[in-house]
């Protein structure tokens, strides 16, 4: 999933996907590579990778990102 990054609204929205996994399932997710982020989700991902800077940068935006996966 690809959620709004604005506001932390990354973060409510791929807590709420989790409450949708089936026990084995994996939710993988972009999100903003904040402190806020990292704070909420990297204790929870099963996986976290540091995307490399600029990497939505042809998409309009220069915000770091982080790849995550959550296991169900």
């Amino acid at each position: 999933m690809n959620p709004p990054f604005s506001d932390g609204a990354d973060i409510k929205h791929i807590l709420h996907a989790r409450t949708f996994l089936n026990p084995g399932g994996l939710l993988v997710a972009i999100c903003a590579n904040g402190p806020r982020q990292q704070e909420a989700l990297k204790p929870i991902a099963e996986s976290w990778e540091d995307l490399p800077a600029g990497s939505f940068k042809e998409s309009g935006t220069g915000v770091n990102a982080a790849l995550l996966t959550i296991k169900g």
